[in-house]
């Protein structure tokens, strides 16, 4: 494992601040992720839009 792995950070000095931003930052990336899937849910595929243009046209 890296020197830099959360688990072989000491908690002093910049250990404490280094394990919040560890944390914070698996929140946000999780968020990220989420978001990203719903986004992806919500596209609408091609075959729905040109059929939906058609009706329009009539």
């Amino acid at each position: 494992m890296s020197p830099a792995h959360i688990s072989q950070v000491s908690w002093e000095g910049w250990g404490l601040l280094f394990y919040i931003t560890a944390i914070l930052s698996l929140v946000i990336d999780g968020l990220g992720c989420w978001l990203c899937g719903q986004a992806l849910k919500s596209i609408r595929q091609p075959a729905e839009v040109l059929a939906d243009s058609d009706m329009a046209q009539v």
